[in-house]
């Protein structure tokens, strides 16, 4: 009998699920992966997305039983995910309108792009924000799927539909305050959206297929190049000490990103029983490349 088995990262990084069958029980196989590995070899920087992905090793189902999800469950889960895109622009919205955009310092990725654009011209950052962020949609769409990039797209648009008419207050006129809180709240909006399945800057995307199709750069090492690219450019349209801020402002929003999606766990873990731990070992070593303990 072939074992069907789903490894992946759980939604959850404390959360750990157990497969097991009344006539299927053998040793017990863990397909385990460090959530900081899994951010620097494939969404580093803005970790993205993507905070939820898996693979599968096709074949029966386990015992002959169909694992599926309830339509309450499903609902639970819609509605969830729309409050935590919901929430990451509204709180996206009060850091780049409450602190960064009367400061004149920008974020890095696609929004900084918009954002430097917006100090360039006359055109408001609200117009910007989905206009250069369209062709990134576009690759996530054929790339990962209509359900991205529709949650993705609405939540650019709802961002800046919150930047063109909620009157966010101007919190400070401190310059380091208004760098490193306007970086709190970036990051913590981008992390509730990315824990709803869809991201508010574009650069991830294109950073993941780049690095997938790259042997010698990784997502993080794109992120990277990109943005020190754009704080270059910053310095010589915005100065130097602007765009210093706004390199700070980068920092403290990765952080928060990093806290907001994987907390303070370290691992995250998915233990499966079955009597064929050994040609699963296999498979998931060879054809996932994790960790396994057995």
């Amino acid at each position: 009998m072939t074992a069907w088995i789903v490894c992946g990262v759980l939604e959850e990084s404390s959360q750990h699920v157990r497969i097991a069958s009344q006539r299927d029980r053998g040793t017990a196989s863990t397909c385990g992966v460090s959530a900081r590995r899994a951010r620097a070899n494939e969404m580093a920087g803005h970790p993205y997305i993507l905070g939820r992905y898996s693979w599968t090793l096709r074949g029966p189902p386990i015992g002959g039983h169909d694992i599926a999800m309830s339509r309450t469950q499903t609902t639970a889960r819609t509605l969830r995910d729309l409050a935590l895109l919901i929430a990451g622009i509204l709180f996206a919205g009060m850091g780049l309108k409450g602190f960064l955009l009367s400061s004149g310092f920008i974020d890095g990725g696609v929004t900084g792009v918009s954002m430097l654009l917006a100090a360039m011209t006359r055109v408001p950052l609200s117009v910007w924000l989905p206009l250069v962020n369209l062709p990134f949609i576009a690759i996530g769409y054929r790339q990962m799927g209509r359900t991205f990039a529709i949650k993705s797209a609405l939540g650019i648009a709802g961002l800046a539909v919150a930047l063109a008419i909620i009157p966010y207050p101007d919190v400070t006129p401190d310059l380091l305050l208004t760098a490193v809180f306007g970086g709190f709240f970036i990051g913590a909006g981008i992390g509730l959206a990315m824990r709803g399945g869809a991201v508010l800057d574009g650069t991830e995307i294109v950073a993941l297929l780049i690095s997938k199709r790259s042997d010698l750069l990784k997502v993080g090492e794109v992120i990277l190049l990109f943005n020190v690219v754009l704080f270059l450019v910053a310095m010589s349209v915005l100065g130097v000490e602007a765009a210093l801020y706004s390199i700070l402002t980068y920092l403290a929003a990765a952080k928060t990103v990093d806290f907001v999606i994987y907390g303070i766990e370290e691992y995250t873990a998915i233990t499966i029983i079955s009597g064929h731990s050994g040609a699963i070992r296999e498979r998931i070593i060879g054809e996932l490349d994790r960790g396994v303990t057995s």
